[in-house]
């Protein structure tokens, strides 16, 4: 499937009929379900929400091809917990590649470490894991059902593909190239740094080396006023509207715990 869809990804660049504009709201809804619901919300519990929103991020995260909740949460707090050392998945003292996506093909890579999520074996989440084909079957079915057939290479390959290597260029980039403002965990292997380029592309969540020393803070971005963060200017919207509460900052809940 990973094969096939970038060979689709790349045929929709000879297409005269392609939707860009289409392509870059999905993939919008894509990063902030991984970014916003797997990432700030169930690996580091940032905000709290309603079980219904709380349902929502979860589809949305589970449309982007990056597997269930348990699945990426469970192997994010790994991460925090032995970032760039032999341990890591993910790290780029392995090579760029095997940073970027390289790790997807290891052998162990489809274990789920339960004792790093018990907080998450509730039912909304636990659902969506079990029933990530049916989820994604669905959207596929309105897709064509809406839009026509068409539609899939537009409104799911390409802004799937996109959102893949979007969010793996946090791991690859911003742990080989970014400036370190804070000292991280674990002290003199991590290497996240803070890289402007991907924090515009990936809507805050280049600003990694404010991540690793703050994991639980909902905001990514603005510990700095220059250091724009989408993402969380999204979660203050929806806090203003009474969708989700508890936003941990730095200034106050926020701190150096997963």
């Amino acid at each position: 499937m990973f094969l096939v869809f970038h060979v689709l990804f790349v045929s929709s660049w000879f297409l005269h009929d392609s939707n860009l504009l289409g392509s870059l709201l999905v993939w919008f809804f894509l990063q902030f379900g991984v970014h916003a619901g797997y990432h700030r919300y169930f690996a580091h519990g940032s905000f709290r929400t309603y079980p219904w929103m709380e349902f929502l991020l979860a589809c949305m995260g589970c449309l982007a091809f990056q597997n269930g909740p348990f699945w990426w949460a469970s192997k994010h707090r790994a991460h925090h917990q032995v970032a760039d050392t032999e341990k890591d998945l993910h790290s780029p003292i392995h090579g760029f590649w095997h940073a970027h996506i390289g790790w997807l093909w290891q052998a162990n890579v489809v274990h789920i470490d339960w004792q790093l999520i018990p907080d998450l074996c509730r039912p909304i989440p636990i659902w969506v894991e079990r029933n990530q084909v049916n989820i994604h079957l669905f959207y596929v079915s309105c897709l064509v059902f809406i839009f026509g057939w068409s539609s899939l290479l537009t409104l799911w390959i390409v802004p799937t593909v996109l959102c893949w290597h979007t969010t793996f260029a946090t791991n690859s980039i911003c742990h080989k190239l970014g400036s370190q403002p804070f000292e991280t965990r674990p002290y003199g292997y991590c290497t996240a740094g803070n890289n402007v380029v991907v924090g515009i592309i990936n809507l805050g969540e280049g600003w990694h080396n404010n991540h690793h020393a703050f994991p639980t803070c909902s905001h990514h971005g603005f510990h700095r006023w220059y250091q724009l963060d989408i993402i969380y200017l999204a979660l203050l919207m929806f806090e203003k509207l009474n969708i989700l509460w508890g936003l941990k900052k730095r200034t106050n809940a926020c701190n150096r715990q997963i």
